[in-house]
């Protein structure tokens, strides 16, 4: 996976802001407790069946690398925003950081001086 650090210009190509980590499955697996065998139906069907396991958090698969965005997506007014990253942080710990959506080469932009 391709990361870009900076400033994203173009933001009418993001789909997505989360606050949070890209776990890979191993990652995954260990922060929320999953099973080898709900491993298995994560890695065929998503984490769909899965969604209250996150804490709280929403995700974004990332296909290429078999690893997802997990975090809390953010929007609305400062103290909204302050509050999911809170949540984050306490769901995740430290060492969250800021991603976009998918830009128009197919990177996920993550977001620097936030």
């Amino acid at each position: 996976m391709k990361i870009r650090n900076g400033f994203v210009s173009n933001s009418s190509s993001s789909s997505f802001v989360i606050f949070g980590k890209i776990l890979s499955s191993d990652g995954l697996a260990k922060k929320f407790g999953f099973t080898e065998d709900e491993m298995n139906d994560i890695d065929e069907n998503g984490l769909y069946d899965y969604e209250d396991r996150l804490t709280d958090c929403t995700y974004q698969y990332l296909s290429n690398d078999n690893e997802w965005i997990v975090g809390r997506a953010l929007g609305g007014k400062k103290i909204d925003i302050v509050k999911d990253m809170e949540i984050a942080e306490k769901a995740l710990g430290d060492g969250c950081k800021l991603y976009s959506g998918v830009d128009t080469d197919g990177e996920i932009v993550e977001l620097n001086g936030v």
